[in-house]
């Protein structure tokens, strides 16, 4: 780890992170990132969107993050600003570094909780220490795995500088094993008695978690008015479900964010069902 930023890292920072939110600055920013590391390159210390970021240049959402955070879900985070409240209670499922996690504990303020969820040990440790960094007190961090019951599951970890897309369904030539079990138990044994809003995104485990989350009829103080969470085509054969249309039969109206990115609403007038808008204007 290392605070130090060489002159070539702030200059390039400099152009990047002034790209405007118009089509192509992403791949831009992909570019001035896949340039800085041309050669292998030590961590960073950055400022993040008002956090300070413990961050390896080499990856995928830290690589965005550090070069152009203001391109970096910033729907979602709008998404976040508007119907998170202080005294709420978010779950981050899929908390990898942590930026959803500290968007969230900034808006619950400290009066509300974070609960971030995060398989992977490396992204955990980077989770904690990001955490730390900013010194956050009202997150609680669970490195476990989600799953439809209790077990001990193969995680395929990226081996191309993608740790946000580790998953139970892919193969990888890096693997750990990782306690697994159902969301309910999880919140239970963590002593979490509601959860106001959430953000699933564990490649592709959405379908299986909560489809055995809501037969098992959680209490009403456990469903979440909100849901920000991920459905990702590529893995749909293996996952189970479509993880819209189980939130739609569960009282949530979805609607489409951006990418792979979908937004499910608890509606008061109950059960609904697609079809899925592939755009929406307000967000």
């Amino acid at each position: 780890m290392t605070n130090y930023m060489s002159n070539e890292l702030r200059l390039l920072m400099a152009i990047s992170r002034n790209l405007p939110r118009i089509r192509g600055s992403g791949r831009a920013a992909r570019l001035i990132q896949r340039i800085y590391n041309r050669r292998k390159r030590d961590r960073v210390q950055a400022d993040v969107l008002g956090f300070t970021m413990d961050l390896d240049p080499s990856e995928s959402v830290d690589g965005i993050l550090l070069f152009a955070p203001a391109l970096y879900d910033y729907r979602e985070f709008r998404i976040l600003k508007r119907l998170l409240k202080p005294g709420d209670v978010f779950l981050d499922a899929g908390a990898n570094i942590g930026i959803y996690t500290m968007i969230a504990s900034r808006l619950v303020n400290h009066g509300g909780r974070v609960i971030s969820v995060e398989a992977g040990s490396m992204n955990a440790d980077c989770l904690r220490t990001n955490c730390k960094l900013n010194k956050i007190e009202n997150v609680t961090i669970l490195q476990a795995g989600l799953s439809d019951k209790i077990e001990e599951l193969e995680l395929a970890c990226s081996d191309y500088g993608n740790r946000s897309g580790n998953s139970f369904l892919k193969s990888s030539s890096i693997t750990e094993r990782v306690p697994c079990m159902p969301l309910l138990d999880m919140l239970l044994s963590a002593n979490v008695n509601r959860i106001d809003g959430a953000k699933f995104d564990i490649e592709g485990f959405e379908f299986r978690v909560l489809d055995t989350f809501f037969k098992a009829s959680p209490p009403a103080h456990l469903l979440p008015r909100f849901f920000v969470f991920e459905h990702n085509q590529a893995l749909a054969e293996r996952s189970g479900g479509d993880v819209r249309s189980l939130l739609a039969e569960n009282g949530y109206e979805v609607s489409f964010i951006t990418d792979q990115n979908y937004l499910a609403v608890r509606s008061p007038a109950g059960p609904a069902t697609g079809p899925f808008p592939q755009n929406d204007a307000s967000l």
